[in-house]
């Protein structure tokens, strides 16, 4: 026990203390903005599962969640020292920290009135969110094994030196004057224009046809949770509970909201019609417009950045589909990538608070350095993160660990990864179709007994020559047996993917 004491107090440097005492409200915040920020975990898993095809809903979810965890462990043993520890030539941080040494209830300068342990849970969070946000690049090809391996790489390769140099003691870009209040870079810029280098490295689907969403509840129910997370991951990276932290609050939620009416009045004006889907992702790239000024911008420079950013993700979106020279099916570049790249840009225009840690207000407000500023750490963050998850990517293709085999993306990772489905449909002795609607989590064993025992029952045409236990359905509908109309099967659409 003593050597366990010794091993997180004493035998490293102590984070760096200041004089201020330990602040329970401060504490209290940091903490649940940490657990917000792990939410947008399973958050994202939703989002992106709505819009994958059926086969595929599962596996997304849980890549991002998968992805998350492994993340949380490489962070903890090595990417927190890398990111944050005593900077070594302004580049990348040492070893102070590794193996989570020396992280204990002595604050840290970015925080000084919250114990550094809350400071770690949430960064920890920022750190292991990057990733699973690139995944959609790639989405429906990206094996889970493969694309936690790349992961745990990437955070320490590309993740660590852009949250060294914007956000730590002696980072360049910090040090030259350079502001991101949240992520704008090292998050959301890194993981947008990482996801545009996976779709290109990993080449088309099979079948790339644009996806529809195949279960927009999911895609809504995942922006509403991302927008809930959102508070957390802005508010929370004041490092205390502050008028910044209700600032960066509140920025955030306008710019939510004026990004989903700019997304909308762009789809009415284009195609007459707006979408839930639509006005879901619009308030999304809201969020990600908004999080590198999120606390350093007055509250009517966020309904301008929102809205500009969701109008900018729709016609990027719209680009992609009208070019189709990369298969980036869930848009993460248009959303983070594009939008991201605005957001750090608009700071330098916008910037105007009291709490500029270099003291220099935006371009709108008479000093154009700090948007020089802006666009030298964009033009960085871009060229670093491009080249690099090039290099990782390639050397897993060289490996050939990066793409799943095409009868695994014919089968759908769902059933060749899983063993299970979001909707499963199992024949009848009577050559129809009796199925059970279940939830994720329901192996195909657990149905086939459910199906047995239930009173209702959905009849269609199969599928013969599609691999695995089961066809994937839209629109099932509970008829019971006893009912006229479950005699007519024509009368329910059931249709297989």
């Amino acid at each position: 026990m003593n050597d366990f004491n010794n091993l997180t107090t004493s035998s490293v440097p102590l984070a760096k203390a200041t004089s201020s005492p330990i602040n329970s409200g401060d504490t209290a915040w940091v903490l649940f903005s940490g657990a917000l920020v792990m939410l947008l975990a399973p958050s994202l898993g939703f989002f992106y599962g709505g819009f994958v095809r059926q086969k595929n809903i599962l596996s997304t979810i849980m890549q991002a969640y998968t992805i998350y965890a492994v993340c949380g462990i490489v962070w903890a043993l090595l990417g927190f020292s890398l990111a944050f520890g005593p900077t070594s030539g302004h580049f990348i941080g040492d070893s102070t920290y590794f193996g989570f040494r020396g992280i204990n209830d002595q604050p840290f300068d970015y925080a000084p009135t919250v114990p550094g342990m809350a400071f770690f849970f949430l960064q920890q969070g920022f750190c292991n969110i990057t990733p699973p946000l690139a995944m959609g690049g790639p989405a429906e090809r990206f094996s889970l094994l493969s694309s936690c391996i790349f992961s745990a790489i990437w955070i320490i390769i590309v993740y660590c030196p852009l949250a060294h140099w914007i956000w730590a003691d002696g980072g360049w870009a910090r040090d030259m004057g350079a502001l991101d209040f949240a992520g704008g870079t090292a998050v959301h810029m890194s993981a947008g224009w990482a996801s545009l280098v996976l779709s290109i490295v990993f080449g088309k689907r099979k079948d790339d046809t644009q996806i529809k969403p195949q279960n927009t509840s999911f895609t809504v129910l995942g922006a509403a949770l991302l927008w809930f997370g959102l508070f957390g991951f802005n508010g929370g990276s004041a490092g205390m509970a502050n008028y910044q932290a209700s600032l960066a609050v509140n920025n955030t939620n306008i710019a939510a909201s004026t990004a989903a009416v700019g997304w909308a009045l762009i789809d009415y004006m284009l195609d007459r019609h707006t979408s839930a889907s639509g006005i879901a992702v619009g308030s999304v790239c809201g969020l990600i417009a908004i999080t590198p000024g999120s606390g350093y911008v007055v509250p009517w420079s966020s309904f301008i950045i929102g809205f500009i950013g969701g109008i900018i993700s729709n016609y990027m979106m719209r680009l992609r589909i009208n070019t189709k020279y990369v298969d980036d099916p869930l848009d993460v570049f248009a959303c983070h990538g594009a939008t991201g790249t605005w957001g750090v840009f608009a700071l330098g225009l916008f910037a105007n608070n009291d709490n500029l840690p270099s003291g220099r207000m935006g371009a709108f407000f008479g000093d154009g350095y700090t948007l020089a500023y802006e666009i030298c750490i964009i033009c960085t963050c871009i060229g670093w993160t491009v080249f690099w998850t090039f290099v990782i990517a390639y050397s897993m293709h060289y490996l050939g660990i990066l793409r799943i085999s095409p009868e695994a993306e014919e089968m759908g990772l769902d059933l060749y990864e899983l063993g299970e489905q979001v909707y499963v449909v199992i024949p009848s002795l009577e050559g129809d179709i009796k199925s059970q609607q279940v939830g994720a989590s329901t192996s195909i064993a657990a149905v086939r007994l459910a199906s047995a025992l239930t009173p209702y029952a959905i009849h269609g045409e199969s599928d013969k020559n599609l691999p695995g236990s089961g066809i994937d359905v839209v629109g099932m509908q509970q008829i019971p047996l006893e009912s006229p109309r479950a005699e007519k099967p024509s009368q329910l659409a059931v249709k297989a993917t």
